[in-house]
């Protein structure tokens, strides 16, 4: 799992002379206001910037709402994104702060074969707004090559999923396990899950542009440090 895990056995002297606001959204384990610290990437955040005395103050809210505010300057940075060349247009990327495994999850009833992204499209997709899942299937769910059916989160995704909804959905293995843990065995029993890799992408911690830059550079010089203890 590559995120710093040991983080969380670990601390570091916070003064409070500068103050940063951080937009997230629900992603347990990676992000939760529900875990200890708001989660993994919130912790990263809070223990990398105390190196240069920044207090970070979490606020959870829609990944849409997240992206937005964000980009509007309304919060200072956001965590977990993956880059497209939007999103690249719009704001400045941190070091990768981890990196996720993207797969395929199905109806245990239904066999999942496929090569290329158009194999799929006899199927019906479970997304997420606000959430990317790569550069070609992006493409085809904007170009509406794939039929697609929109969730509020992972979690009622994977819902949809058991109840049989949808015929796919693609999800962080490690967030999509954990979800799947916290549901009735019933809807548990319901799915299953592709050995293939759609994408192994690291995720960022994102900033506007046409914004001083200084928060970045203050988080991946902490992490450096953190990576190096």
């Amino acid at each position: 799992m590559y995120v710093f895990v040991f983080l969380l056995l670990s601390g570091h002297a916070l003064s409070e002379t500068t103050k940063v606001n951080v937009a997230v959204g629900e992603w347990p384990p990676y992000a939760s206001e529900s875990l200890p610290h708001g989660g993994l990437l919130p912790l990263i955040i809070k223990r990398a910037l105390s190196f240069a005395d920044i207090e970070a103050t979490i606020f959870f809210m829609s990944w849409d709402d997240a992206y937005e505010k964000t980009l509007n300057k309304q919060y200072d940075i956001s965590p977990g994104w993956l880059k497209t060349h939007e999103r690249e247009s719009d704001m400045l990327f941190s070091q990768p702060m981890s990196y996720i495994n993207l797969r395929f999850f199905h109806s245990k009833d239904n066999e999942l074969s496929w090569n290329n992204i158009d194999d799929i499209y006899s199927l019906k997709l479970g997304i997420v707004p606000g959430y990317s899942y790569g550069p070609e299937l992006d493409q085809s769910i904007k170009k509406k090559l794939i039929s697609s059916a929109f969730y509020e989160n992972d979690r009622a995704a994977l819902i949809g999923l058991a109840n049989k909804e949808i015929d796919l959905y693609p999800a962080d293995a490690i967030v999509a396990e954990y979800l799947l843990n916290k549901l009735p065995s019933s809807q548990q029993d319901n799915i299953s899950f592709d050995e293939q890799t759609l994408s192994h992408s690291p995720i960022f911690l994102i900033q506007a542009k046409q914004t001083p830059n200084t928060v970045l550079d203050a988080f991946n010089n902490g992490l450096n440090k953190l990576k190096n203890n």
